[in-house]
C-alpha cells in the first residue's frame, strides 16, 4: 500500500513538471481564425524556414504538426540570430496554405496554415 501511494505521488509530481504549451495550435486551424490578426508567444526557429512552437521541447521538428510555419515580413524586420530557439511573441496573420497573400510560404509544419509575421519581440 505504501509503495503504491509513493508511486502515485511520484507520478503526480512528475506530471506537474510537464511543460504546458504556450498556445494551442488546433483552435488556430479553424476557418473563423484564418485571416485574423494573432498574437502568439512561443519558441521560434529563425534559422532556415521560420517556425513557431508552443513547446520548447519540440524545437527543430517539422512535418508533424507540432509548430506553425511562417515568414517574417519586412514589417517584422530581420531577427538577429540570438532570437533563434528563444521564447518570443509574434504578431501576424494566419492564412490557409496557398492563399493569395501567402502563396509563397511553405507549410513546413504540416498544419495547412502559415503565419505572416509582422512583429516579433521579447515577451
Amino acid at each position: 500500500m505504501r509503495a503504491r501511494l509513493a508511486i502515485e505521488s511520484l507520478a503526480l509530481a512528475l506530471s506537474a513538471c510537464a511543460p504546458a504549451p504556450s498556445f494551442e495550435i488546433a483552435p488556430l486551424l479553424s476557418a473563423p481564425e484564418l485571416g485574423k490578426e494573432v498574437k502568439l508567444t512561443g519558441w521560434v526557429q529563425t534559422e532556415g524556414p521560420f517556425r513557431l512552437y508552443p513547446l520548447e521541447t519540440d524545437l527543430g521538428k517539422s512535418g508533424d504538426k507540432s509548430c506553425i510555419s511562417g515568414v517574417l515580413t519586412s514589417l517584422a524586420g530581420i531577427p538577429p540570430p540570438s532570437m533563434n530557439h528563444k521564447r518570443m511573441t509574434v504578431e501576424g496573420r494566419l492564412y490557409p496554405v496557398g492563399a493569395r497573400d501567402a502563396a509563397a510560404v511553405k507549410d513546413e509544419c504540416g498544419n495547412g496554415v502559415v503565419l505572416m509575421v509582422t512583429d516579433i519581440s521579447s515577451p
